[in-house]
């Protein structure tokens, strides 16, 4: 689409006040690969710590048996937001399934509860970026917004922890196992 973009542009010349306000509009524009990545890297120290493994395959298994704050999720006490998101995904998925590589995940979520496919979900968008895959911005886009929601609750429950517990740090960090939150 951007490179159709560009050679109209060389057929069509702009007046000169149109092509400020394309520029200005093409420079708005969030490059969402980018805010993923960093969101990502959160989200992975956050999960080698909780898992005890630096290896991704072990540590998202063992984050698959971590469900206390998805049951909340299910029950509508948290991550509300996150409902909306995982209904686009889901339809997106079914429609157009998350190409990738690998026998862990069939490329598909399957509703809005389907949150271990979320997790596969997260690390697929992450692996197809960082091995140089084009990702539709569509997918890159719900990868960071519910990953956003979840680091979101994840943090707070961390505040949360620090605060009641006078700074127990093992506490801390099993945020997603504690149902008394």
């Amino acid at each position: 689409m951007e490179e159709r973009n560009i050679a109209l542009s060389y057929v069509f010349e702009l007046p000169p006040r149109a092509q400020i306000i394309e520029k200005w509009y093409e420079s708005s524009r969030i490059e969402y690969v980018l805010y993923f990545l960093k969101l990502y890297i959160a989200y992975n120290a956050w999960y080698q710590e909780v898992t005890h493994t630096s290896n991704d395959r072990q540590a998202l298994t063992l984050l698959k048996k971590r469900f206390v704050i998805w049951e909340h999720y299910s029950q509508g006490k948290t991550m509300k937001l996150l409902k909306s998101y995982m209904n686009m995904l889901a339809d997106l998925t079914q429609k157009e399934p998350l190409i990738h590589h690998g026998s862990y995940w069939d490329g598909e979520i399957t509703n809005n509860t389907d949150w271990r496919s979320l997790i596969e979900y997260w690390y697929q968008v992450r692996c197809l970026i960082v091995h140089g895959a084009e990702v539709p911005e569509k997918y890159v886009w719900l990868a960071y917004e519910t990953l956003t929601i979840f680091m979101n609750e994840i943090i707070d429950r961390m505040k949360r922890r620090m605060y009641q517990k006078g700074g127990n740090e093992v506490e801390v960090w099993n945020v997603d196992m504690q149902a008394d939150l």
